[in-house]
């Protein structure tokens, strides 16, 4: 019964934070695809340069909080902030005035004033800000709410932008406004929570430690951002303008992925940090190893999708002129098997920072050292391969750790067999549809297709891994 109860909190919490995350991403992504094909270049690119410039000083501005708070839960954070001393808590409202006042002063070069953009920053961070402490106070139905409304809006505002020929200016206004309204909307729910909960007095797992944890987790969050824009930024500095389309949209995330696996990073934090749990190390981990089992259901059957069929998306999505980009898609797409496992999740919970960060500084410190020599014998798929081989040797670096903090062997962290066993049927699987397509002329129905491939193999995979996981009490 327990087992039950603890699989269906983390597929309750799971599922609601990543719905929670979905809709303003999806309407960023349907964004992206409607301007990048109607706005001309120079537009386009304007409109790029402020969301390029608002990811990064964004995560410098939130400072890691919401992990923080997924990490140490609701009320120890509460906890933890109460007992600073009252210069200390300007902090949290100094500092994001700070990054939104740089974030002002680079927009003066472009088209929104000063004034905007520093509130349309700080409006940002505030909301995000206060949409982490709520999922970690587990307020998941208003955030769903409110996020929905947000897309609406959000979604409207850009069509009107578009058919009614306004200015960005008008835009990040009405977006600005809007944003301001999902904090206000957001504060009642915040002070509820904080009303409800019965506090502790003591600092608890926020202790003198816990500066140190919200450093490196800060670090962490901010050096993920920036990572995952760094081989954009060599590119636009050393490359021509078409070489860096190319990269661009070959290097491309996959939409909704990073939401999917950071939903089920933090289904798994709530969980250990619930009140009342007292599971073991051993079992903390059976339950990271079961998520992996879970995820790779989802993860495999998406990454020999995208090997086989990336050449009819390409040609449907971005044109027959970014059929170029695909080398590069190929090999960023080797990172992809990787994100069936969270490998930072128990040394987050563990609060392991100091050990997070090293991974973090030796998958940079590889990359970038490998970024030249490759690219003088591979070309832009080299600049690729760089960054594909520095997260592989992190992915190695937090493994052992991993192994060394449960005492465990790999096996028994990693569900090896399981991937292997789905590795090879979803290998012949979909390289045999793809063969049996290739005669087929429209994009779009091999699309179809192999679409229906995926769905049907994920649902198939997801079922007999919950008979494993129930068989074998991994949950």
């Amino acid at each position: 019964m327990q087992q039950q109860n603890t699989r269906s909190a983390l597929l309750h919490h799971s599922s609601a934070i990543f719905l929670i995350r979905f809709f303003p991403s999806l309407a960023n992504l349907l964004v992206i695809l409607y301007f990048s094909k109607r706005l001309s270049l120079e537009a386009y690119g304007q409109y790029q340069h402020i969301w390029a410039q608002y990811y990064i000083l964004t995560a410098v501005a939130l400072a890691g909080l919401p992990a923080f708070a997924l990490t140490v839960g609701f009320p120890s954070f509460i906890a933890f902030v109460k007992s600073w001393p009252a210069a200390r808590k300007w902090l949290l409202v100094g500092w994001p005035v700070l990054w939104s006042v740089v974030f002002a002063v680079l927009q003066l070069a472009g088209v929104l004033s000063f004034p905007l953009s520093f509130c349309f920053l700080l409006s940002a961070v505030a909301g995000m800000a206060l949409e982490g402490l709520l999922l970690a106070g587990r307020r998941f139905q208003p955030l769903l709410a409110l996020n929905m409304v947000y897309t609406v809006f959000f979604l409207w505002l850009h069509y009107v932008f578009f058919s009614g020929q306004y200015s960005l200016s008008w835009l990040f206004t009405c977006l600005t406004v809007l944003g301001m309204v999902r904090v206000v909307c957001m504060l009642p729910f915040f002070f509820k929570k904080m009303k409800a909960d019965d506090l502790p007095t003591e600092k608890g797992n926020a202790g003198k430690s816990a500066g140190g944890l919200w450093l490196h987790l800060g670090f962490f969050e901010l050096s993920q951002v920036v990572f995952r824009w760094a081989d954009k930024f060599i590119v636009s500095l050393f490359l021509s303008a078409g070489a860096l389309a190319i990269y661009y949209n070959g290097s491309l995330e996959i939409p909704f992925l990073p939401l999917l696996i950071g939903a089920a990073g933090s289904a798994l934090l709530l969980h250990m940090h619930a009140p009342g749990n007292v599971d073991s190390l051993a079992r903390k981990n059976e339950l990271v190893y079961a998520s992996g089992v879970v995820l790779s259901s989802l993860v495999l059957p998406l990454f020999f999708f995208l090997l086989f069929f990336a050449q009819p998306l390409f040609r449907l999505a971005l044109s027959e002129k970014y059929l170029s980009a695909l080398p590069v898609f190929w090999v960023m797409l080797l990172v992809l098997p990787l994100r069936a496992y969270n490998f930072v999740t128990l040394l987050q919970h563990l609060q392991k920072g100091a050990v997070i960060n090293a991974g973090v500084l030796l998958d940079v410190v590889l990359a970038l050292g490998l970024c030249y020599p490759l690219y003088q014998i591979m070309g832009l798929p080299g600049i690729a391969l760089s960054f594909v081989t520095g997260t592989y040797a992190q992915a190695g670096f937090y493994l052992y750790h991993l192994s060394r903090l449960t005492r465990l062997r790999i096996h028994k962290i990693l569900p090896l067999q399981n991937w292997l066993l789905k590795l090879l049927v979803l290998a012949f699987l979909f390289a045999g549809l793809r063969f049996f397509l290739a005669r087929t002329a429209a994009a779009w129905l091999t699309l179809l297709y192999g679409g229906i491939g995926l769905v049907v193999s994920c649902l198939l995979l997801l079922l007999l891994d919950f008979r494993f996981l129930k068989r074998f009490k991994k949950v």
